[in-house]
């Protein structure tokens, strides 16, 4: 077996796995750290790119979710100020009778 086909093995195990259970069995000393220090490496930066993407993941939706709320907030005080000029509207119909 040559040396890169292993290890693209390796990665399509860890990802079948899922992290949460390859993070979870390097804890534990579990099965996948048997195989070397080489072997550990790999799962090790196979860990910090799922962290990585992860961390892309919230920071986009941080950042969707902060929009959400500017958006939100911006219909508040439209809703708001549609309501005041109605009442101004009709203050200014009742008084002008």
């Amino acid at each position: 077996m040559s040396q890169p086909d292993w290890k693209t093995q390796l990665r399509d195990e860890l990802d079948r796995a899922g992290e949460r259970a390859v993070r979870d069995n390097m804890n534990n000393r579990g099965g996948l750290t048997t195989g070397g220090e080489e072997r550990q490496q790999i799962i090790r930066a196979w860990l910090r790119q799922k962290d990585a993407e992860r961390e892309s993941r919230e920071s986009k939706l941080y950042e969707l979710t902060q929009k959400s709320f500017i958006y939100t907030r911006k219909t508040y005080y439209a809703a708001l100020a549609a309501l005041v000029a109605a009442v101004v509207g009709i203050i200014v119909t009742i008084l002008h009778l």
